[in-house]
């Protein structure tokens, strides 16, 4: 009985040590992943911060550009157009970027297809063979137990 209080104080030990030695583990971890999301969030309040700059510098030059609210308008106007042009472009390109990817998979397609039907061809008229010669040393065979 004592063997036994003295395991199960062993072990209770070895268990309190193992819990104590992955609750470090985890507190560590969690250090880490904590310095990894303060350093992203700095990363992105600062690149908020240079954004946030940025589209000033940039509605400043608007601004300054734009004497009247009409030249402002006619200006805003054709960048409207020029994105549309950009985009009506981007699609065009994607569909035919899309058309070529799906010719290419049929390509590709019927490629495997011939290779697969090569393949079984070929596995067909080796297992003809084979039929053709077990055929053969039958006929050798009976014709020898007959003689």
């Amino acid at each position: 009985k004592a063997k036994l209080e003295v395991e199960h104080k062993a072990k209770e030990a070895y268990l309190k040590a193992r819990s104590a030695s992955l609750a470090e583990r985890l507190q560590t971890e969690q250090r880490r992943e904590q310095q990894k999301v303060n350093a992203t969030n700095q990363q992105v309040a600062f690149l908020e911060k240079k954004l946030a700059e940025v589209k000033a510098d940039e509605e400043q030059k608007l601004r300054a550009q734009a004497h009247s609210a009409a030249e402002l308008e006619a200006s805003l106007q054709a960048d409207q157009k020029e994105l549309d042009a950009e985009v009506f472009e981007n699609t065009h390109e994607m569909v035919q970027l899309q058309n070529e990817g799906l010719a290419m998979g049929n390509e590709i397609e019927k490629a495997q297809q011939a290779a697969n039907a090569a393949e079984v061809a070929a596995n067909t008229t080796a297992a003809e063979e084979r039929l053709a010669a077990q055929k053969e040393q039958s006929k050798h065979d009976v014709a020898g137990k007959q003689a």
